[in-house]
Order: structure tokens, then sequence, then C-alpha cells
């Protein structure tokens, strides 16, 4: 049996789900975990967070459902310096990151750099 689940996505990330954050902790408790991790795509993921989302995340409820709950990310890597989706600000207000690289975002990275040429 797992007691955490860290790598989860809800509504805001924009796709593969319909859950709220409380219906994933509801489903949580449900299922016996006691800890909950809210990983959302970052902003240059189309239809994911936007940076306000990620900057409301520390004012959420800690417990819902009598599961904990953590808030981070899934960034994205943007280039091939490492730069990601969202500001070291943001990044430190949040429990943790998951770094990912996602075809997509580094796509439209790339288009936006040429654009500016």
């Amino acid at each position: 049996m797992y007691l955490s689940d860290i790598h989860t996505h809800s509504i805001a990330s924009g796709h593969g789900t319909t859950c709220t954050i409380s219906d994933m902790a509801k489903a949580a408790s449900k299922k016996g975990l006691k800890l909950l991790g809210i990983s959302d795509h970052g902003p240059g993921t189309l239809a994911s967070g936007t940076s306000s989302y990620f900057r409301s995340l520390p004012f959420y409820p800690r417990k819902r459902f009598g599961i904990d709950i953590l808030y981070g990310v899934e960034l994205n890597i943007l280039d091939s310096a490492g730069h990601t989706d969202l500001s070291d600000e943001l990044l430190n207000n949040l429990d943790y990151a998951i770094i990912s690289m996602h075809r997509q975002a580094l796509y439209l990275r790339i288009q936006k750099l040429t654009s500016m040429q």
C-alpha cells in the first residue's frame, strides 16, 4: 500500500482530469493515503496553471479530508541552459518541484525566441 502520491495533476494542469484539489484529497483519503502532493504543470505547458495560480498555492489549506497536502509544480525545462517556466520567487514558496522536459514547452520557447529575431 502506498502512503503518499506527490506527482499528481488537478484540473489546473489543463489536461487529463477534471478533478479539483478537494476531489483529489477526498479520493486520497478513501484510498488510505496520508500525504498528497499537487504538482500541476508549469505555465510552459499549454492550458496549464498560470503564475498567479502557483503564487496562491501557499495560502491553500494544508490538510483536507484528513490528508496532509504539499503544493508543488511540474516545471518545464525550456532550453539547454536549464531555464524553467516558473520564477525562483514563486518556486521558493512551494514545497517541492518535479522537473520535466516536455517537447511542447520546448517547442513553444523556440518559437518565441525565433519570432523575436
